[in-house]
């Protein structure tokens, strides 16, 4: 789950949540789960979706989100706080093949 958190938290920033120059600090932010919404990017960004990661990118495996409850989690369960539902909304709007 960590890393479907790293990923879900950079398709919706652009950057990764470790970010830094130094290798040795990255470590150290990587081992510790330091990371921040404070990005301007971050203030479009919904709390549900926050709240996903986290839930996800949390340092002792025993606390990190299980797979089950990820996929019970609201960001993903909700209409219109999902991108899984604002996916089929646009494809039932919009399907294969249709032109306008």
């Amino acid at each position: 789950m960590w890393s479907v958190g790293v990923t879900v938290y950079i398709l919706l920033s652009g950057t990764p949540p470790f970010w830094t120059d130094h290798q040795t600090e990255a470590l150290m932010k990587i081992l510790s789960a330091s990371y921040d919404f404070d990005l301007p990017v971050w203030q479009n960004v919904s709390e549900t979706a926050k709240d996903f990661i986290r839930n996800t990118i949390v340092a002792n495996p025993k606390r990190r989100m299980t797979v089950t409850q990820a996929l019970e989690h609201p960001w993903i369960t909700v209409p219109n706080h999902s991108p899984l539902w604002v996916g089929l909304f646009i494809a039932d709007q919009f399907p294969i093949g249709h032109s306008r």
